[in-house]
């Protein structure tokens, strides 16, 4: 039954997170640059559109292999460890930008989702398994 809850988990993140930050950011960059409480940014985002559109892409990319992997989270073990490891930078990232340089308090919301994401992935995910 974990194993199961597990597959739909991985599904429901990587619909979050092609949605989410994914189409957000490469469709619209200026609202999520509101979100996050970046607002001269918003108004004039210039070059840094290629940026955040860079990463629109680059997220729908994890957020379809998250979904290729829950059709067998063990053998996928790679994607997972992706998983932890973009999750471990991205909240490094937002803290840093948040507490060091005082800007985008809106990616509190960020760090949030995918903390209780990875807090779930960590709860479900069958590490006895691996050892097999």
């Amino acid at each position: 039954m974990k194993i199961i809850i597990l597959k739909w988990f991985l599904i429901l993140s990587g619909i979050i997170q092609i949605s989410y930050w994914g189409i957000s950011h490469l469709l619209f960059p200026e609202w999520y640059l509101h979100s996050v409480g970046m607002e001269l940014l918003a108004s004039h985002p210039g070059d840094t559109l290629i940026f955040l559109n860079e990463i629109g892409v680059l997220t729908i990319g994890m957020g379809l292999a998250t979904i290729l992997a829950s059709s067998n989270p063990v053998k996928n073990i790679a994607i997972i460890i992706m998983l932890y490891v973009t999750s471990i930078g991205s909240i490094c990232t937002s803290l840093y930008h948040i507490l060091v340089k005082g800007i985008a308090h809106g990616e509190w919301a960020t760090i949030i989702i995918i903390g209780i994401q990875m807090t779930i992935l960590t709860a479900l995910y069958p590490w006895t398994e691996l050892k097999s």
